[in-house]
C-alpha cells in the first residue's frame, strides 16, 4: 500500500519586526511541491499548537484536534496499518522544532526565539514483537 501524499507544513519564524514576527506557514505535497504559504505576525506567547491551529484556521485550511495535536489535515488523518501478527505502523501528524521531533506534545512546546522552525509532517509509529521501534519515521514504506 502507497500513500499517495505527504503533506509536510513548515512553519519558520523570523523576524517581523521589534514588536512582532512574520511566521511563515508552507504546504508541500508528496512530491515536495509548495502548495500553500502564509506569512503573518504573530506572538511566541502561543505554543507550537496553539500558533499551528491559529494559522490553520486563518488560512481556511481543514483540520481536527484534540486537546493535545493536530490529528487531521486536508481529510488526512491517523491510521493503523497491520504488517503481522505481531507488527503494526500508527500513522499520523508528527512535528519538529529546529528539526528536532520533541518527546512533548505541542501544546507543551514555546518557540525560544525569532529564528525557529516548526514543521509539521505526516509519519509513523513502527511497532513490532511487544516494542515501539520508531516514533515520527518518514519514509513512509509499509
Amino acid at each position: 500500500m502507497n500513500i499517495k501524499f505527504l503533506i509536510l507544513i513548515g512553519l519558520i519564524i523570523t523576524q517581523y519586526s521589534s514588536a512582532g514576527f512574520a511566521l511563515q506557514f508552507k504546504v508541500y505535497d508528496a512530491n515536495n511541491e509548495l502548495q500553500i504559504i502564509n506569512t503573518s505576525s504573530q506572538n511566541l506567547e502561543l505554543s507550537v499548537f496553539q500558533l499551528t491551529k491559529k494559522i490553520l484556521s486563518e488560512t481556511n485550511i481543514l483540520f481536527e484536534s484534540t486537546e493535545l495535536g493536530i490529528i487531521s489535515i486536508f481529510n488526512i488523518g491517523s491510521r493503523l496499518v497491520t504488517v503481522s501478527e505481531t507488527e503494526f505502523k500508527a500513522f499520523g501528524w508528527c512535528y519538529a522544532v529546529n528539526g528536532v521531533s520533541p518527546e512533548k506534545m505541542p501544546n507543551e512546546i514555546y518557540l525560544q526565539n525569532q529564528a525557529d522552525e516548526i514543521t509539521w509532517y505526516y509519519g509513523y509509529a513502527a511497532y513490532k514483537n511487544g516494542q515501539w521501534l520508531t516514533q515520527c519515521a518518514t519514509d513512509l514504506k509499509l
